[in-house]
């Protein structure tokens, strides 16, 4: 199972650059929230129906080892107190999966997000991104990765997209993001981050999201 996982995961970073990865954070009032993962590759699929040759790369997997990554980041996830409501969605053929579930708390998020990182194999060194509270403020850390070479890959890197939103059902006083990639939304209650995987991977994250002390005396 486990080299399924790792040929899945190599797979989404080779051919990431004709791919959108959207990971999604929705924080409830009492930093509860729900996590949703959607992988599209419609434009591989639209690919691969054109070029007879990417069909016999030694890249391409079978639909089945799909479900078997699936399955297993099921298992993870179900092992963790906090998470539930969990949801899968297989739908390689038409060049789409994603998953989504519920979290208690960010103890159980943070250690959810282990699973969920694309750069969760053997031959990459990271650490997985987290929160924090620390006084009135949310703070999202992630350091910096250091990704294989997949330069080589024969694809239009304009079309690489990797995509984060994280969104509060209350607005926070003030967002602390200095990176021109994260935008915030007009009514301040969501971020994005959009760009390259590689251009992402290098950064070391650091933001803030302050909140009032109303907000933690009162529960928002």
């Amino acid at each position: 199972m486990k080299k399924n996982v790792t040929v899945f995961i190599v797979f989404v970073l080779v051919f990431l650059k004709s791919c959108t990865v959207t990971q999604e954070i929705h924080f409830h009032k009492d930093f509860s929230g729900k996590y949703k993962f959607t992988y599209d590759f419609t434009e591989y699929i639209k690919v691969l129906g054109e070029d007879e040759r990417i069909k016999t790369d030694s890249l391409m997997i079978a639909p089945e080892d799909y479900q078997e990554y699936l399955n297993n980041l099921q298992i993870n996830l179900s092992s963790i107190k906090g998470i539930s409501k969990i949801k899968i969605n297989n739908d390689a053929d038409a060049g789409i999966l994603s998953f989504s579930f519920d979290f208690a708390n960010l103890e159980s998020l943070n250690k959810s997000l282990k699973y969920t990182s694309l750069y969760n194999i053997n031959d990459i060194d990271f650490e997985p991104p987290y929160f924090e509270i620390k006084k009135r403020s949310l703070y999202f850390i992630r350091k910096p990765v250091v990704l294989p070479d997949i330069n080589d890959a024969n694809t239009n890197s304009d079309l690489s997209t990797n995509i984060l939103k994280i969104s509060f059902d209350k607005k926070p006083v003030e967002i602390i993001i200095p990176d021109k990639d994260v935008k915030i939304s007009r009514d301040g209650k969501e971020i994005t981050e959009k760009g390259d995987i590689e251009n992402i991977s290098v950064k070391n994250a650091e933001w803030e999201f302050k909140f009032s002390i109303w907000a933690y005396l009162f529960n928002f």
